[in-house]
């Protein structure tokens, strides 16, 4: 059985193949919007097990963040989650409600970075410390 951290990854590497193919069909961009989102929301959710903080039933992204308030992360550091993370929650809800998004490839890319930095947070790494880069971090 998968655990949040794989699935986690697995959607981001869907995110990726996605964001690849968007020239090809613009209906990709949704596809890695849903799958950026999902990434993110299985990391918290994975990290909040991680930490044994409970947080029900929920694919609010600012919800989940607030989660970590009284633990030892510091999302502040993590740029553009605050600003982004209603904005990637509403992806989700969007295309899952067969609804239209607005996105450009640079949100994408942001929130791509959010993903990246929230997981280096997670694992130890800081974005000073040139030994510990994500190598799976393309941006």
């Amino acid at each position: 059985m998968s655990t949040l951290l794989s699935r986690s990854n697995a959607w981001m590497e869907s995110a990726k193949n996605a964001m690849s193919r968007i020239r090809e069909n613009d209906a990709f961009m949704d596809c890695a919007c849903f799958n950026i989102q999902q990434a993110i929301e299985f990391l918290l959710k994975y990290e909040l097990d991680t930490i044994k903080v409970k947080y029900g039933e929920t694919h609010n992204i600012m919800e989940l963040v607030r989660l970590f308030k009284n633990s030892k992360y510091d999302l502040s550091t993590i740029e553009n989650l605050f600003m982004m993370a209603d904005t990637i929650t509403e992806w989700e809800f969007n295309i899952r409600n067969g609804k239209d998004i607005i996105v450009t490839r640079r949100r994408i890319v942001m929130a791509c970075t959010i993903y990246y930095d929230l997981l280096d947070l997670f694992q130890g790494r800081t974005k000073n410390d040139d030994n510990n880069d994500n190598p799976d971090n393309p941006y």
